[in-house]
């Protein structure tokens, strides 16, 4: 399955929708849906941000929905998250 990479250049207000996997490096100011999405470090999102997998390693400021749910070490977390199942390592902020 392909990744979409939105990159640390970019800066996207409006929603995104994919049905492959996801790789935000860079600003989304808007939902977020695809299959397997990645936060990357440094990477900021604004808005629900939805998958069967999505890994935070960056910053969200609303809400996440997701059979999986990781958030890594890097991790800030604003918002709800709805999950059957969640890892959270050590260092990860969610208010």
């Amino acid at each position: 399955m392909s990744t979409s990479v939105i990159s640390k250049a970019l800066k996207i207000t409006g929603q995104l929708e994919s049905t492959e996997n996801i790789q935000i490096d860079g600003q989304v100011e808007g939902d977020v849906k695809g299959v397997n999405v990645k936060i990357g470090n440094g990477a900021r999102v604004k808005g629900t941000v939805s998958g069967e997998e999505v890994e935070v390693s960056g910053t969200v400021d609303g809400k996440v929905e997701a059979k999986k749910v990781i958030l890594t070490g890097t991790a800030r977390m604003s918002g709800d998250v709805m999950q059957d199942d969640i890892k959270i390592e050590n260092g990860a902020y969610s208010d």
